[in-house]
């Protein structure tokens, strides 16, 4: 038999199709024992109500909430979800023996062992998603101010001209995260934050 372990699952859109994935991935590793810590960021914290995922909690499913994000989406706290920001994610992504990320753009979890690489992927093309991809600069910034993790952020020049993005960009430097620009290529995701 397997021994236990601590699985971290992050969440990053309320897509169906990756909501589904994030369920199935979470029913499986429960089955075999596992303590599972989820996270939900941006518009995944719509989710935190659905009748899949309440059965998980009821199963034993640790739910953080990011608070930014719920307030944005007028989310009231309640007792049904720990809500937090960026400190609580940066400790279950060092601290879980597994972490796995679901977002639009994977089609499958992505997955390493200990200090799993995160990816959270968008692209602007309505004024939501322009938020989302400000949020996950700011994101990146905060992570690499609260933990020793290592910080990647793929971006296309354009983000660089919103002023509040340009200054999470130099924050994340001043904090040595690695910033890679690159230029948008079709049906490639123009955006990616990489947690190691």
């Amino acid at each position: 038999m397997s021994s236990q372990l601590k699985v971290g699952l992050l969440l990053s859109t309320s897509d169906s199709a990756s909501f589904a994935r994030f369920i199935h991935q979470a029913q499986s590793l429960h089955v075999k024992g596992h303590t599972l810590y989820a996270y939900l960021i941006h518009a995944a914290v719509l989710c935190w109500n659905l009748p899949e995922l309440i059965r998980l909690q009821q199963q034993g499913l640790h739910l953080h909430l990011c608070s930014l994000a719920a307030e944005k989406h007028h989310i009231p706290a309640n007792e049904q979800a720990i809500f937090c920001g960026l400190g609580t994610l940066a400790s279950l992504i060092q601290h879980t023996d597994i972490f796995h990320s679901f977002s639009t753009q994977s089609t499958s979890p992505s997955q390493m062992g200990p200090h799993q690489i995160v990816h959270l992927s968008t692209s602007a093309q309505s004024y939501e998603q322009a938020e989302t991809r400000r949020e996950t600069i700011r994101i990146a910034a905060g992570l690499a101010q609260l933990s020793t993790l290592h910080v990647r952020l793929e971006l296309v020049p354009a983000d660089l001209v919103d002023p509040e993005c340009q200054e999470n960009v130099n924050l994340l430097k001043e904090m040595k995260g690695e910033i890679n620009t690159k230029q948008k290529t079709s049906g490639q995701p123009s955006l990616n934050l990489i947690i190691g």
